[in-house]
């Protein structure tokens, strides 16, 4: 029952998250006011790490990692605990 609700939560925020790289990246190409980073992080780390990665990679956003090494730093560090305790449901599951 717990990973189901996990992994529903996890679905849910990153499809939050992925939505929210693909507002702030457009709102970025027409230059208006941007999603704050704190704001895209914070969805990542609250369960959105997926969403918010395809958002990066896909939409390609934040891709300079030499200026943002703390964005790529931190939405990794997200996917990273959320596939491991992911991997921790499904091995105390059995």
């Amino acid at each position: 029952m717990l990973l189901k609700c996990y992994l529903i939560a996890c679905g849910v925020m990153s499809l939050i998250a992925f939505v929210s790289f693909a507002m702030d990246k457009a709102a970025a190409a027409d230059g208006r006011a941007r999603i704050p980073e704190l704001t895209l992080l914070t969805l990542s780390a609250l369960g959105g790490g997926v969403g918010a990665m395809l958002g990066k990679v896909l939409l390609k956003h934040k891709s300079n990692v030499k200026r943002k090494l703390h964005f790529a730093v931190v939405l990794t560090t997200s996917v990273l605990v959320q596939v491991s305790f992911l991997i921790y449901l499904l091995v105390t599951q059995f």
